[in-house]
């Protein structure tokens, strides 16, 4: 592994992670994701101010609490990880917008995730998952009304 050639760095750290990730089966899946939630941590550790970093952290809890079936709280960790990506991002990511706006629905917070479905589409217009979300979200708080 590239961690062991070359000594623990944020970029390989945050690869692995990436890759952990997709690899296995349903209950090593699991176990997978949950070690690229601390891979991703261990990146961070070497830069917080590395906004990438953040923004694996975030990834990792995101897709954690959809895999493993846990907690509303690692969606609002998630979200904070989120936000700490954005300050030190060098460049708008959509797709950050994109999963802190699901998270914010889950969690039932409409009116972030709108703000979130919004503004993915104003940094890239071909996001097709936002227009559908905020279409959904619009929907849901008119009959709510």
């Amino acid at each position: 592994m590239a961690i062991e050639n070359c000594g623990k760095n944020k970029r390989s750290l945050r690869s692995q992670s990436i890759l952990l990730r997709s690899l296995g089966t349903n209950e090593e899946r699991k176990k997978n994701v949950l070690d690229s939630v601390d891979l991703a941590k261990e990146a961070l550790k070497l830069d917080f101010k590395d906004g990438e970093s953040w923004y694996l952290v975030g990834n990792a809890w995101f897709i954690n609490f959809f895999v493993n079936f846990k907690k509303l709280s690692e969606l609002e960790t998630a979200i904070k990880a989120y936000n700490e990506a954005e300050k030190y991002l060098k460049y708008p990511n959509p797709d950050l917008h994109v999963n802190r706006g699901t998270a914010y629905k889950y969690i039932e917070d409409y009116e972030d995730a709108l703000r979130d479905f919004e503004r993915s589409r104003e940094i890239d217009p071909t996001t097709e998952s936002s227009e559908k979300d905020i279409t959904d979200i619009k929907e849901k708080l008119a009959r709510a009304q």
